[in-house]
C-alpha cells in the first residue's frame, strides 16, 4: 500500500487494504470503490465524501474548501457548490425559463 501511496502522490492517512475497520468505514460512507477520500471534520463530521473529486478537480485549493465547509456547515465542499460559468448561465436560464412559463 505504502508503494500505491508514493506512486500516486497520496498525503493523506489511509486504512490498510486489510485492515478489520475497512468493511465498517466503507458501510458508513458508502465507499464503492479505491481510492476513496472522506474528508472529515475535527468533530468526526464527514465534510465531504467526495475528496477524491475536490482533490482531483481543484488540486491546490481542495483542503481550503474542505476548512470553509467546515467552518460553515451549510455548505459543502465541492458537490455542487461551486458551480461553473457555464453552469450557472444554465441554472439561471432555467429560472427565467421558468418564471416566464407562470
Amino acid at each position: 500500500m505504502a508503494g500505491y501511496m508514493n506512486e500516486t502522490k497520496m498525503k493523506w492517512l489511509a486504512l490498510p487494504f486489510d485492515s478489520p475497520f475497512k468493511g465498517k468505514a466503507a458501510s458508513k460512507y458508502g465507499v464503492r470503490g479505491i481510492p476513496t477520500l472522506i474528508i472529515l471534520g475535527p468533530d468526526g463530521k464527514t465534510i465531504t465524501a467526495n475528496g477524491r473529486g475536490d482533490v482531483t478537480r481543484h488540486p491546490g485549493n481542495a483542503f481550503n474548501m474542505w476548512m470553509k465547509a467546515h467552518k460553515n456547515p451549510g455548505a459543502k465542499s465541492d458537490d455542487g457548490a461551486q458551480k461553473t460559468r457555464k453552469e450557472k448561465a444554465v441554472v439561471a436560464s432555467a429560472k427565467k425559463t421558468r418564471k416566464k412559463a407562470k
